[in-house]
C-alpha cells in the first residue's frame, strides 16, 4: 500500500473573531472535500478555554490526505482562496517543509509560492 501525502494547512486570519474564523475554515474545508481528496480533517491543538467554543481564536488547521497527483489542484483551490481572502496567513505543510503565504500577498507573489509547494510536492512519495 502506498502512503499518501498529507498537505496540513494552516489558516491565521487577523481581525476576525471566533465565529468568523470558524465560518472560514468550515467553507475552506467544504472546498477541498469537494475534491477528489482522500479525506480533509479538522487538526485539533490544545484544549480550548472552558468559555470558548472550543476553537482556537487566531488559527484553524485542517490536514488533508491526497494521491500525489491531485497536489496541483488542491494548490490551485488554495490560491484562489488567498485570493478572495485578503487579511490572512496561510501555512502550507508537507512533510518537514513549511511555507508560509504573508499577508496582503500579490497574486505574483502567491503564484510563486504555489510552484514552490509544486516542487516540493513532487518530491513527496
Amino acid at each position: 500500500m502506498t502512503q499518501q501525502p498529507l498537505i496540513q494547512i494552516t489558516l491565521g486570519l487577523e481581525g476576525l473573531d471566533q465565529d468568523e474564523l470558524l465560518d472560514l475554515s468550515v467553507s475552506l474545508r467544504q472546498e477541498i472535500a469537494e475534491t477528489d481528496v482522500d479525506s480533509v480533517e479538522t487538526v485539533s491543538g490544545p484544549a480550548a478555554p472552558a468559555s470558548s467554543k472550543g476553537f482556537d481564536l487566531e488559527t484553524a488547521q485542517l490536514l488533508v490526505t491526497l494521491a500525489t497527483g491531485l497536489v496541483p489542484g488542491i494548490l490551485l483551490l488554495l490560491q484562489n482562496f488567498l485570493l478572495r481572502q485578503k487579511d490572512q496567513t496561510l501555512k502550507i505543510k508537507i512533510k518537514e517543509v513549511e511555507i508560509e503565504v504573508p499577508r496582503h500577498a500579490s497574486p505574483d507573489e502567491i503564484d510563486r509560492m504555489v510552484k514552490v509547494v509544486e516542487k516540493i510536492a513532487k518530491r513527496v512519495k
